[in-house]
């Protein structure tokens, strides 16, 4: 890694646990924690992975309390509300392709435990920059798709996912960038979050993801 990018990422760590623990008070501190960094790809053309992002990374730290992930990438809509998702792979040796990343059809095999949730979520600048910081502790389980939660910080597979919700709707940037489905008009009814936010007139897809494997 580019030695001035890891010390930018080292510089904005105390702000990840310092963000996270607004929401969660037992946030554990992260010094000498292991960590994995990861580029960041573009979804188009899903299902085949897009271009790399220039200049943008993920950045995973582990303890055995929790995870927290920082992205700091680029090449995003200027002024859209855009959430980040952790996809967390608790037993990646039960996934089909390992030691190849795991994929969506190991989302539902009991074995591996996989779990769905929300991670952090901001407003796009000007330039299509932007930086989310997620902390997700052990055991926890609200807006959790699968229920599972996260049981194996220290060797769970994570993908972190950038997701769109439009143009900030008047009066509902906290709800846009805080659930699943608010501004969006895509959302179907047997989605696991159909409930997570209201409909709006915003298509919502998925941007960018990050692939981090701890082993």
């Amino acid at each position: 890694m580019n030695c001035t990018l890891k010390l930018n990422l080292l510089a904005l760590l105390p702000f990840a646990v310092w963000g996270a623990a607004q929401a969660d008070t037992h946030v554990p501190p992260t010094a000498g924690a292991p960590y994995v960094t990861s580029e960041v790809t573009a979804f188009d053309p899903f299902p085949e992975p897009g271009d790399v992002v220039a200049g943008a990374v993920a950045w995973l730290v582990a303890t055995e309390h929790g995870l927290t992930a920082i992205v700091t990438t680029s090449e995003l809509p200027p002024g859209d509300a855009v959430t980040m998702w952790w996809v967390v792979f608790n037993d990646p040796e039960a996934c089909e392709a390992h030691p190849a990343p795991c994929g969506m059809n190991d989302l539902g095999v009991e074995e591996v435990a996989a779990e769905v949730t929300y991670a952090a979520g901001t407003v796009i600048d000007d330039a299509g920059n932007g930086t989310f910081v997620g902390y997700h502790p052990l055991g926890h389980t609200e807006q959790a798709w699968f229920g599972h939660g996260l049981t194996n910080p220290l060797g769970a597979e994570v993908h972190l996912v950038l997701r769109t919700h439009g143009p900030v709707i008047e009066d509902r940037l906290d709800a846009m960038i805080g659930t699943f489905r608010d501004g969006c008009h895509n959302v179907d009814e047997d989605h696991p979050a159909h409930a997570d936010g209201e409909t709006g007139p915003n298509e919502c897809h998925d941007l960018q993801f990050a692939i981090l494997q701890q082993h």
